[in-house]
C-alpha cells in the first residue's frame, strides 16, 4: 500500500472526535492485541507502544516531511499553505533539518528566554488573582489561554492590542498543521490558509517594526540570525515564528488545563507538593505523560521498513500514538495512575531524538509556574461542572473549559 489518496476518518476509524475524551482504552487494546495497525481509514499503520515509538521517532528512514507526499492530494488553491509549512523545521529532514535548527537555537540564545522567568510568576499570579476576585471563572479560557498566549507573543514581540488576534491566527493554523496529512475539511483549510496569508503580512510589518526600534525580541533575532555563514530564509523566519506562535500556547493551554484538573481530582499528590514544592517539576512532567497534548504524530517510509513484526513498505504513512506510548505498562508501571513520586519520567509528549520540540524548555517553565500560582490560590475554588469539553481538534488533546466558583461566594 503507498499513500496515494488522503485518509478518510469515517465513523469506525480510529482517531475520530467523537473518542476524543477517552481514546486510552482503545490504545490499551491495540497495544495488546495489534500494536502495528493497518487503518483503511486513516490510509495509515497506528503504532502504540512505547518501544516500537521510540525506534521509529530515531530512525532516519522514517521521514518527518508530511508535506511533499499530501500536498497533491489537496485542491491547488491551498499551495500557500504548504509553501509555509515546506519551511518548518519539523518538516526537514538531514541537513536541512540540522541548518534550521542551529538558526533557530541561535535565535534563542540571544533572545535569553530564561530572563522572563520573574515576569511570567507576576503574569501568572495576576491572572490568577483575577479568576479568584471574579467569583466565578473558566480557568482554561480566564488563564490557561491567556498565559501562554501573552507569555510567546512577549518573547517572540507581538504587542498586546495585537495578541487576540494571533490567537485566532494560531487557532486556525493549528487546525491545519496538527492533521493536514489525515484529514482536514475544505471548510478548515479555507480558514487556515487565510489566517496563514494574514499571518505572514503582519509578521513581515512587525519584522521592519523591530528593526527600526533595535529589539531583542525572537522575530527579530531569528530574521538576522547566522550560523556558520547559513541564515534563515524569508519563509523560514515567517513559517517558524508561526509555528512557535501557534504551539508555544495551544499545547500548554492544554497542559495547563489537565494539570489543574488532576490537582483538583488527587489531594494527596497536592499535599505532597505543598510538603515539598520543588516536586511541581516532576509534577509537571506526570502530567505532559499522562495527558500529554498531542495524540500522535506522522511520520513516512522512506522504504520498506520492519516494525514489531510488520513490514511497512515505502511510501506509507505511520501514526505513532505517544499518548499511548506514554501509557504502556512495558515502560510506566501502573501506567494510569497519577504519581508525580515517579523515578526518571522518560515520556514521549515532546517526542525524542533529532526532532524533539525544540521549545520544550519554555513549555516546562510556564506549565511550572502557571501551575505554582493555581496551586496557591487551589483552596479558593471548587469545580462547578463535572464534564469538560474538548478543544475542536482531536489532536491537540486538552480541554476549553473548566468552570469554577470561588468557596467564598457560597
Amino acid at each position: 500500500m503507498q499513500f496515494d489518496q488522503l485518509p478518510l476518518r469515517n465513523e469506525g476509524g480510529l482517531l475520530r472526535m467523537d473518542m476524543g475524551q477517552d481514546p486510552f482504552p482503545v490504545y490499551e487494546e491495540l497495544r495488546e492485541k495489534d500494536p502495528v495497525h493497518f487503518d483503511a481509514s486513516l490510509n495509515g499503520w497506528v503504532i502504540t507502544r512505547n518501544k516500537d515509538i521510540r525506534k521509529i521517532l530515531k530512525d532516519p528512514r522514517f521521514s518527518v516531511d508530511r508535506v511533499t507526499p499530501v500536498r497533491a492530494h489537496y485542491a491547488e488553491r491551498f499551495t500557500p499553505v504548504f509553501d509555509d509549512f515546506d519551511g518548518l523545521l519539523s518538516h526537514m529532514d538531514g541537513d536541512d533539518h540540522t541548518r534550521i535548527r542551529n538558526l533557530v537555537h541561535a535565535a534563542f540564545t540571544r533572545t535569553e528566554v530564561d530572563t522572563y522567568t520573574q515576569w511570567i510568576e507576576a503574569l501568572a499570579d495576576r491572572l490568577m488573582t483575577a479568576c479568584v476576585n471574579s467569583g466565578e471563572a473558566d480557568l482554561v479560557q480566564d488563564f490557561a489561554v491567556p498565559l501562554p498566549i501573552t507569555v510567546i507573543s512577549e518573547i517572540v514581540g507581538i504587542p498586546p492590542e495585537m495578541r487576540p488576534q494571533v490567537k485566532a491566527w494560531s487557532d486556525d493554523y493549528a487546525a491545519v498543521a496538527v492533521d493536514f496529512y489525515t484529514s482536514v475539511s475544505t471548510e478548515v483549510m479555507e480558514r487556515g490558509m487565510n489566517s496563514i496569508s494574514e499571518f505572514r503580512a503582519y509578521l513581515l510589518q512587525r519584522i521592519e517594526e523591530l528593526r527600526n526600534d533595535d529589539s531583542s525580541a525572537l522575530l527579530r533575532t531569528l530574521a538576522e540570525a547566522e550560523a556558520d555563514g547559513e541564515v534563515l530564509s524569508n519563509n523560514e523566519v515567517l513559517a517558524n515564528t508561526i509555528l512557535m506562535l501557534a504551539a508555544g500556547n495551544e499545547t500548554t493551554t492544554a497542559t495547563l488545563g489537565h494539570g489543574m484538573r488532576l490537582f483538583f481530582e488527587h489531594p494527596d499528590q497536592v499535599a505532597l507538593i505543598r510538603d515539598n514544592p520543588t516536586m511541581m517539576t516532576n509534577a509537571v512532567e506526570e502530567i505532559m505523560r499522562l495527558h500529554g497534548p498531542i495524540q500522535f504524530i506522522g511520520r513516512f517510509a522512506l522504504e520498506d521498513v520492519e516494525v514489531g513484526g510488520k513490514t511497512i513498505p515505502k511510501g506509507d504513512l505511520l501514526l505513532p500514538v505517544i499518548a499511548s506510548a506514554n501509557r504502556d505498562p512495558e515502560a510506566f508501571p501502573d501506567p494510569t495512575t497519577f504519581d508525580i513520586t515517579r523515578d526518571h519520567i522518560h515520556h514521549l509528549a515532546f517526542a525524542t531524538g533529532r526532532h524533539m520540540c525544540a521549545g520544550l524548555q519554555l513549555a516546562k517553565l510556564e506549565a511550572r509556574l502557571g501551575l505554582e500560582a493555581f496551586l496557591k490560590h487551589m483552596d479558593s475554588f471548587e469545580l462547578t461542572e463535572t464534564e469538560f469539553p474538548l478543544f475542536k481538534v482531536f489532536n491537540i488533546h486538552g480541554f476549553s473549559k473548566l468552570r469554577v466558583k470561588t468557596k467564598a461566594t457560597n
